[in-house]
Order: C-alpha cells, then sequence, then structure tokens
C-alpha cells in the first residue's frame, strides 16, 4: 500500500507542477490581453482624434469650395456673353473688340464708353448658325450694366 500511496504522491506532484504550470501561462496570456486591451484603448483615442480632424477637415473642405464658387461668381459678375458676332479662330482679342463696337450702331452711343471699357473677350467654342458666341468682361459692373439695360438693341441685331 505504500508503494501506492507513493505512486499516487508522485502523480499528485506531477499534476500540481502541471496546473502551476498551466498557471503562468493563464498569467502570461492576461498580461498580453491586458496589454493588448491599453493598445485598443490607445488607438480607440488616436481613431476618435483623427475622426473629429477629419470632420473638422471637411467643414473647412465646404467652407473653401462656397467661398471658391463665390469668388468665381463674383469674377462673373462683369460679364456678358454676346452671341451671333462674326468671329473666327484668326481674330484678336483687338479684333473682337472692334466687332462689338461696330456692332452697336449708332442707338448705343452712350454705350460707347462702356464698349471701351471692356477688360477681356473670349471666343466660345459653340457656334450658333455659323457665327460664335464671345464672353465680354467689362472693367466695372456700371459698365457692364450701361451695355446690358440697352439689351433690346443687340436683340434686333441678332447678338
Amino acid at each position: 500500500m505504500s508503494t501506492r500511496l507513493g505512486k499516487l504522491a508522485s502523480e499528485v506532484t506531477i499534476l500540481s507542477q502541471k496546473v502551476s504550470y498551466r498557471n503562468k501561462i493563464i498569467e502570461n496570456q492576461n498580461e498580453l490581453i491586458a496589454k493588448l486591451v491599453k493598445k485598443i484603448e490607445t488607438m480607440e483615442g488616436k481613431f476618435l482624434q483623427l475622426r473629429s480632424e477629419l470632420l473638422v477637415t471637411k467643414n473647412v473642405s465646404k467652407l473653401l469650395s462656397v467661398k471658391m464658387v463665390d469668388n468665381t461668381q463674383y469674377s462673373k459678375r462683369n460679364c456678358l456673353i454676346f452671341d451671333g458676332l462674326d468671329t473666327d479662330h484668326r481674330d484678336s482679342e483687338e479684333s473682337i473688340k472692334k466687332k462689338v463696337k461696330n456692332s452697336s450702331g449708332n442707338e448705343l452711343s452712350s454705350t460707347i464708353s462702356a464698349l471701351e471699357n471692356i477688360d477681356r473677350t473670349h471666343r466660345l467654342p459653340s457656334i450658333r448658325n455659323g457665327k460664335n458666341s464671345v464672353i465680354i468682361k467689362f472693367k466695372s459692373f456700371t459698365d457692364r450694366s450701361e451695355v446690358y439695360k440697352k439689351e433690346e438693341i443687340f436683340q434686333s441685331r441678332n447678338y
């Protein structure tokens, strides 16, 4: 019986060693899990920070887009489109200005000063009845308005 007790005692020692070894493994795993939880919490904090920065960046982007559209619209404020001017790709900006002035005729003698204040001209690629459209930018909104008020005269001449 003592041999049997000796065997049981040795088996109990072996089992207790196995249990203590497994307990150490579990402790190591718990430590690793704790480290991973800390890293996840840190990454979660960084994620929230990046998300808030992204929202701020999106808002700034929207504001800049609105300002850009406003600026673009403001720069178009002094422009008029003349359809049906007899121009071609060889015409210089000066010759287009002369054609616009000549197209005004005597009825627009009061607007000639406004037509003198043309800043830029630009032909558009679309063609209407074999004639081009031209964007004309005036130096001031007042000059543009003066010409725009005489719109009926230009329309009667098919411009």
